[in-house]
């Protein structure tokens, strides 16, 4: 776990979390509603610093569409339009 940034000490080991508009105001040893700040000891921690948060499997290459006898005006403007 990593210190977290963007957060402020308020009384009774409770702190303030500043980084998105919900301000969580957390006590000792709770988490915010986003689920990765803890309150550890009256210090805010991130949970997910150097994890991996999400994951794609995307190709490279990606197929284009192709021209079909049923349809010879995909890429063209018909006329009247």
């Amino acid at each position: 776990m990593k210190e977290a940034s963007f957060w402020e000490a308020i009384c009774n080991e409770s702190v303030v979390c500043n980084l998105c508009s919900h301000h969580c105001q957390i006590r000792k040893d709770r988490v915010g509603i986003c689920g990765v700040r803890r309150n550890l000891d009256g210090k805010l921690y991130s949970l997910n610093y150097g994890k991996l948060v999400s994951s794609n499997l995307d190709p490279i290459e990606k197929t284009s569409v192709s021209l079909s006898a049923r349809q010879p005006q995909l890429f063209h403007r018909r006329d009247g339009m």
